[in-house]
């Protein structure tokens, strides 16, 4: 759950930086845009970028988060993702709107399939 304190950050657009674990164990770090949605962090990835591989490899992920407007009020989650599939792309469409005014996203190649990846904090940080 992410403490009341960081939920100000969650009405702005924002973008997090997403770790995963590639598989030679590498780190992988990358920016995505987060929304928090009934308490969760939800993340839009599509099946055919490396990070949902890595992810599919190993669940285990870090995302931080910064206040745009106040660089030193930020937060870290720690845990790992689930996905479910963004049927109709409604979840990628509430992103668009968000960010951009947009009632359709339309930055995907013809046949890319979109998954909502779901952050189950096992450790949340911040200040």
């Amino acid at each position: 759950m992410i403490p009341d304190k960081f939920l100000c950050i969650f009405e702005k657009k924002v973008i997090g930086h997403l770790a995963t674990t590639r598989p030679d164990g590498a780190l992988q770090n990358n920016p995505v845009i987060v929304m928090l949605v009934d308490g969760e962090l939800k993340i839009s990835l599509t099946k055919t970028r490396k990070k949902y591989r890595n992810l599919i490899t190993d669940p285990r992920c870090a995302v931080s988060i910064t206040d745009p407007d106040d660089s030193s009020h930020y937060l870290e989650v720690r845990g790992t993702i689930s996905f479910e599939d963004d049927v109709d792309n409604a979840f990628v469409n509430a992103i668009a709107k968000k960010h951009t005014g947009r009632d359709i996203y339309a930055g995907d190649s013809a046949g890319e399939v979109r998954v909502v990846a779901t952050v189950t904090a096992e450790h949340v940080t911040g200040r």
